[in-house]
């Protein structure tokens, strides 16, 4: 600011003044809401951080409600939480290189072998004389699978139920 004369130092008053009010409005809006004292501010504020901690929420409570429930799930148990079938996830899996399917059976890539995501149960026919290995998925793969699946934008029907619901409550419907 190597500016000179009266229309200078008018032109570099209003440019502190400027930078001081964006500057503290900067630090307002990283303070939590608790340490804002304008009370209307301070509102809005924790109002936003309600928000973020609702969205949180709904991921936290899903991934929590599922980490507790023991057993082995079939794909097609996984697959009706997304309003989809065995088949489509099986083939999803297949497109990601997580599984491929060598004759009638699924079998996991090695590269995710070994990480506690599946493990296999008997599967046989009326008659007992046709057995099969039958891969299933653990919660630990539940959740892998739940993790790849929202990586590219799928996500479970509960989920974007409980999400478009919350966008709803914010536009004010």
């Amino acid at each position: 600011m190597g500016f000179t004369g009266h229309k200078a130092d008018s032109f570099k008053l209003e440019y502190i003044s400027a930078f001081n009010q964006l500057e503290k409005a900067v630090k307002e809006q990283s303070k939590d809401s608790y340490m804002i004292e304008d009370p209307v501010k301070r509102a809005q504020r924790w109002i936003e951080e309600r928000k973020a901690y609702d969205k949180a929420a709904v991921k936290a409570d899903y991934f929590d409600k599922q980490m507790h429930n023991p057993g082995l799930l079939t794909a097609t148990v996984i697959a009706k939480e997304y309003g989809k079938s065995a088949v489509w996830l099986n083939r999803y899996l297949e497109k990601l290189g997580v599984v491929y399917r060598q004759g009638k059976n699924w079998i996991i890539r090695q590269k995710y072998a070994g990480k506690g995501y599946m493990g296999y149960d008997n599967w046989s026919d009326e008659s007992n004389k046709h057995v099969r290995p039958l891969l299933k998925w653990t919660q630990r793969g539940k959740k892998f699978i739940y993790d790849l699946l929202a990586q590219n934008g799928i996500l479970p029907v509960i989920e974007l139920m409980q999400v478009q619901q919350t966008d709803l409550l914010e536009g004010g419907y």
